[in-house]
């Protein structure tokens, strides 16, 4: 018993491509189709990034992160029975953290995560 291969037929299926460029982006191409060539050009300038605009970027990146950590301990205490070792290793790494990021956090802050 011989059986046939599934059709490979593809010209109802359309194609894409995500693109996340980190930067300005140029796309070309030709489609072919029949008797008709056509060519596409597409052309994708992006902004340059400020100074103040990348520094926005980053502090809402620490800020992002800092709130997951003092979630995570947040969650450890309430839920898990810490001894002191663990707890002191938490807040080390909250300390750590700030310590490394103190550029992007505000003081005031920055002191509230500590407590």
């Amino acid at each position: 018993m011989t059986t046939e291969p599934e059709s490979t037929d593809i010209t109802n299926r359309s194609g894409g491509a995500n693109l996340n460029p980190q930067g300005d982006i140029n796309i070309e191409g030709d489609v072919v189709g029949r008797d008709k060539i056509t060519h596409i050009h597409y052309d994708s300038v992006q902004p340059p990034v400020t100074g103040q605009q990348q520094f926005s970027d980053e502090r809402r990146l620490v800020y992002t992160r800092l709130w997951e950590m003092l979630e995570e301990v947040h969650v450890k205490v309430r839920t898990d029975s810490l001894g002191r070792r663990a707890f002191d290793e938490l807040l080390t790494e909250v300390n750590a953290f700030r310590l490394k990021n103190s550029l992007h956090l505000d003081k005031s802050h920055s002191a509230l995560a500590g407590r």
